[in-house]
């Protein structure tokens, strides 16, 4: 649910790897979303490897842009990829912000929208996602997973 609740209010954040400042280090990440429309945060473990088909996923959140958008802006400024769009998501037109600071052992990514009507009751929200690199990936996980507390694990998309 959480995840399809991160779609709906975090659209279309999309930065390729190339734009990225630094590349994110290889190995296990814990990330933190935390929304003022999800009951409480989610935190989930991520391992990743030096791809940037999986790096830009990561950084997506998620989400990627679409033809249904009608202004996508990225540009970077110092350790920031900064991106302005304009989206369709279902009857509403959503406006957003999205600043992510990054180096190669954390990120922050804080995306403040507004929506033209209300998507679940919810006007304006901001979605912030943050990560740690916290070392090499347990051998239980591969490039691509990623594992809820609860030992849930899913593949993302494949590394090398």
């Amino acid at each position: 649910k959480w995840i399809v609740t991160t779609l709906l209010i975090a659209p279309f954040f999309h930065v390729d790897a190339a734009d990225l400042p630094k590349k994110l280090q290889a190995g296990v990440w814990d990330v933190s979303v935390n929304s003022d429309v999800l009951s409480q945060p989610v935190s989930y473990k991520m391992c990743i490897d030096s791809s940037t088909a999986l790096q830009d996923k990561v950084i997506q959140s998620g989400s990627t842009a679409s033809g249904a958008c009608t202004k996508n802006e990225r540009h970077i400024s110092g350790t920031q990829v900064i991106v302005d769009s304009v989206c369709t998501v279902g009857a509403s037109q959503v406006t957003s912000h999205a600043v992510a600071t990054l180096d190669s052992k954390s990120f922050k990514i804080e995306l403040k929208s507004h929506n033209e009507p209300a998507i679940r009751d919810k006007t304006d929200s901001t979605v912030t996602q943050t990560g740690t690199w916290t070392g090499k990936c347990p051998s239980d996980m591969k490039p691509g997973d990623l594992k809820l507390p609860n030992g849930a694990k899913f593949q993302i998309g494949g590394g090398s």
